[in-house]
């Protein structure tokens, strides 16, 4: 069961891009339009100007503070890609602090509004415990939701809440048939497991057929899916005979015509009348003379294609079974990993068989060439360093070159240990693949440096970063570390301080030097400080909370708790959704305004206190601490003081306490969901 979020920025960069194309084809590539549409209020447009920012594009560069200002602007308006961005910005990190618990309450507002995917992750998140008590009837509930839309992998998730009784009573007839409706929706994950329901007799009865068919599909899935696939089908075949062999293969015919995502799609009324047992079959190949293949020849055309690569693709094996169903199969499968310009699968009757020979041109296109876990060189240095480029025809024997020309050079910088593999992957483009050269450069860390820092010191920073000198080089830790460098600064009054640049310098076979490259810039006082967007405080009121004061010097960290207190008052006067966007601009020389421009939302009373998962822990103990009750004003700041202090306790393994909206105007219900220790 999948049991992580696997929505990125870039998905929703391509979710918003289709939708604005539906919308205005000028709104989703044009940057400028989407600006202009975005500071008219346009939320979708904002959405993904927030998406794009977040992720960077080949034309924009990444900017998190950016993308979460658009983000949170549309996510005001209630649009539900927005809220789904946001709750991934949350999950991920990503311009703000990670907070899985307010990624939960991102999701749930998107969730509320109908959005499938958000569905689907609160079902994970619930599943897992992220942001919330563990719940697995929660969770199938959620799946449900989702898989009710059509949302494949909720649907596979929910056939194995049914196959395992999570949350919901066993029932392997009632998985069977989610898992049924997953794979005809393009899960291959769905697939494999229908594959063993069947080979294991589970749901509807065991059947070699149906399992070896629905193996045989699931093989076009992610590599851990394939490879289980592939095992199973090739366990399935040495034990079938030839004519249930030939059978599978008109099974997967008609099956690839449900879950082909290029074929007409099935009616909703068709789709959801339809039985989760097998498309009509009565053992057409049994009782007939099958054809045995006697030769499985290639023909490249000198275009160096590996020939493993075609041959695991294919049903059809030397010395196996031969049908019309395989040829067809064969074909649509090879095409579609962009290894192929040109095919053709022929067979020749022979005395006791058939000889099959496959013609094959390869894709005369690698459309792009990637790098990835490289720190020591750049993208464009390695790129030097290989003769394969963009454009060129997919040929194993020149990758496998540059392969070894990567870990060459990597050698001559002293790093002997490095690891180099490759894939290849189709491009969205038809007909094309991308090549992605994997590095893995294996060295501890000798030393860290710092160059252009003359407000903090070498050690001062060295104690703050997360890299540790003997320790194992990490990306995830190189760019935390950029953050924290960056932060440090700006609490110092350097509000545009940068890490400019951070390299990777060999010192030996086994150990590199880290280097940040700091620009400072000037340092800033706040001239000005301003309020905007309050109706239900003053001025006055306010302001004698703020930290950050006029003509001080600039310190980020003051800026943060400012945020924090103005969001506090509002929050523990029942604005639970209050939110409060700072905006820093220049206001003469070495001098910045700070406006805190509030998003007040409305007020909230407590609904009703529901606690869920307490079997030894009483509800009157954790009524005590909330110290809240149906009526009172919904104080956001108490309810969270109430949760440190329960998890303090050591009652629990896991608490969430989540305002959930009653459908009544000013009332929130409390969700108080624990899991014990």
């Amino acid at each position: 069961m999948k049991t992580t979020l696997p929505q990125t920025i870039a998905t929703i960069v391509v979710f918003l891009t289709g939708l604005l194309l539906s919308e205005s084809p000028a709104l989703a590539d044009d940057l400028a339009v989407l600006k202009a549409n975005a500071s008219k209020g346009d939320a979708p447009a904002q959405t993904i100007l927030g998406s794009i920012y977040s992720n960077g594009r080949d034309d924009v560069d990444r900017d998190e503070k950016e993308g979460l200002k658009w983000a949170r602007l549309a996510a005001n308006q209630g649009y539900a890609p927005a809220h789904w961005l946001m709750g991934d910005l949350y999950a991920e990190g990503i311009g703000v602090e990670k907070d899985e618990k307010e990624a939960v309450k991102w999701y749930r507002k998107a969730a509320d509004q109908g959005l499938a995917v958000t569905q689907y992750n609160l079902g994970v998140c619930y599943l897992a415990g992220q942001g919330v008590g563990q719940d697995e009837a929660k969770a199938a509930q959620w799946f449900r939701k989702a898989a009710d839309q059509e949302h494949a992998t909720a649907q596979s998730n929910l056939g194995f809440c049914f196959l395992n009784g999570q949350g919901v009573g066993k029932d392997e007839v009632e998985a069977v048939k989610w898992f049924r409706k997953a794979a005809k929706n393009g899960s291959e994950q769905a697939q494999l497991n229908l594959a063993i329901c069947h080979f294991n007799g589970l749901g509807l009865g065991k059947d070699m057929v149906l399992a070896h068919a629905w193996a045989s599909l699931a093989e076009d899935g992610e590599e851990e899916v394939a490879n289980h696939a592939r095992e199973l089908r090739s366990q399935l075949e040495s034990a079938m005979s030839a004519a249930q062999i030939v059978d599978s293969a008109k099974l997967i015919k008609e099956l690839m015509a449900e879950t082909d995502p290029y074929s007409a799609p099935m009616k909703s009324q068709d789709r959801e009348s339809s039985s989760p047992a097998t498309p009509s079959r009565a053992g057409d190949a049994a009782g007939q003379a099958v054809k045995m293949v006697k030769s499985l020849e290639f023909d490249d055309g000198g275009t160096g294609v590996d020939a493993s690569l075609i041959r695991g693709k294919m049903l059809i094996r030397e010395g196996g079974p031969f049908s019309d169903d395989m040829i067809e199969i064969d074909i649509k499968r090879i095409q579609s990993t962009g290894l192929t310009q040109e095919l053709d699968i022929r067979a020749q009757d022979v005395a006791g068989g058939v000889n099959v020979t496959v013609k094959v041109i390869g894709s005369g296109d690698i459309s792009d060439i990637d790098f990835m876990g490289n720190t020591v060189m750049s993208n464009e240095d390695l790129q030097k360093k290989i003769e394969v480029k963009a454009g060129d025809p997919v040929d194993d024997t020149k990758l496998a070159a540059a392969q070894r020309k990567i870990a060459d050079a990597y050698e001559k910088r002293g790093c002997s240990d490095v690891l180099v593999s490759y894939n290849i992957v189709p491009s969205e483009l038809g007909g094309l693949s991308i090549v992605i050269f994997q590095i893995d450069e294996g060295a501890l860390t000798h030393d860290i440096r710092f160059e252009g820092n003359t407000a903090i010191s070498s050690n001062r920073l060295r104690g703050m970063v997360k890299t540790r000198e003997q320790g194992k080089i990490s990306n995830e830790d190189l760019q935390t570390d950029i953050k924290l460098i960056e932060r440090a600064f700006q609490d110092e009054g350097y509000t545009y301080a940068k890490v400019t640049e951070f390299r990777r310098e060999p010192v030996s076979a086994k150990e590199a030097d880290i280097v940040y490259v700091i620009d400072e810039g000037a340092k800033y006082d706040v001239a000005r400080i301003s309020l905007s967007g309050n109706t239900r405080f003053t001025q006055d009121e306010l302001m004698k909370g703020i930290r950050q004061k006029a003509g001080s010097s600039y310190k980020s960290s003051f800026i943060k708790a400012d945020e924090k207190m103005i969001q506090d008052y509002y929050r523990s006067r029942g604005y639970a959704d209050a939110r409060v966007e700072t905006s820093i601009e220049d206001d003469g020389k070495n001098t910045v305004k700070i406006d805190y421009s509030i998003e007040e939302g409305g007020k909230s009373t407590v609904g009703q206190i529901n606690i869920d998962g307490n079997v030894y822990v009483t509800k009157d103990i954790i009524l005590h601490e909330l110290n809240l009750a149906p009526g009172d004003v919904f104080n956001a700041v108490l309810i969270d003081k109430a949760r440190e202090t329960l998890k303090g306790k050591g009652y629990f393994r896991e608490l969430g306490i989540f305002g959930t909206p009653t459908g009544e105007p000013g009332r929130k219900n409390l969700d108080i969901q624990v899991l014990e220790r």
